[in-house]
């Protein structure tokens, strides 16, 4: 965290030495294509009730049975946004790799591959010398339900608009995984630039995490250090309890 809330923080860390020579076709990060499987079978377990919900909304208002068919209909209205949310998840996870040649980076990223922000699909190479940072915030998302933490990344340029690299989710929790922040350092060792650390930002939930939800603009304003550990707060109840609940549910079904 840094100092000031409204202090960026330049790590510096992994900048090479004098003498170093920069790396040649070596591939830092590839998106494992397990990942997008299992996404696929879950959006075909949903699709799979489609056809049940369609019939039993038919038999209800043939039934006379209004009440019921409109229940049935909001199921199949919350499992068309679901299929839509696992639908953009699995096209964010079709491939992408960023690559280490000689005098750049080779960026092979795939289009919504941030389930908040919309990054659009980036094929291109990024010269060293254009390269000013890797920049990191996190990035809090809360509402009256509860509230989720994550981590992005940003390449910054000279002269060129920034380009989302990647995100790290569920942080706070026991599902994070900091695995691309080792990436991160590595892009910023072998394109000899310091990794920054932005303040803080915070964004729109929306409803559980997964519609009408609003990434923080990138010139987002700092948040105090009072708003952040109440955030942070939240995150932490909010992973507990979802915890805690799975763990009901568990020792019910094990009854």
């Amino acid at each position: 965290m840094p100092a000031h809330p409204h202090e960026f923080r330049s790590l510096g860390m992994g900048m090479k030495q004098d003498g170093e020579q920069h790396s040649a076709g070596r591939t830092v990060w590839a998106r494992p294509m397990g990942l997008a499987v299992v996404n696929a079978v879950v959006l075909l377990f949903c699709t799979v009730p489609l056809g049940l919900f369609v019939f039993a909304i038919v038999y209800s208002i043939e039934r006379g049975n209004r009440g019921l068919a409109l229940f049935m209909l909001a199921l199949l209205v919350f499992i068309l946004l679901l299929i839509v949310y696992v639908a953009r998840d699995l096209i964010g996870k079709l491939g992408g790799s960023i690559t280490l040649e000689a005098t750049g980076l080779e960026l092979r990223l795939a289009p919504l591959r941030s389930l908040i922000h919309r990054p659009p699909g980036c094929r291109d190479f990024v010269p060293y010398a254009d390269i000013r940072s890797v920049d990191w915030r996190l990035e809090a998302y809360a509402n009256i339900g509860g509230g989720m933490m994550q981590r992005a990344y940003w390449l910054e340029r000279i002269d060129k608009p920034e380009i989302f690299l990647f995100e790290e989710r569920a942080v706070g929790t026991l599902l994070e995984d900091d695995s691309m922040n080792a990436v991160a350092r590595e892009i910023a060792r072998e394109a000899n630039v310091p990794l920054i650390e932005r303040p803080m930002a915070r964004g729109r939930l929306g409803i559980m995490g997964v519609w009408f939800t609003r990434a923080p603009p990138y010139a987002a304003t700092p948040l105090p250090l009072s708003v952040q550990a109440r955030l942070w707060r939240r995150v932490w109840w909010t992973a507990n309890l979802a915890g805690l609940a799975f763990l009901i549910v568990a020792i019910a079904c094990l009854l």
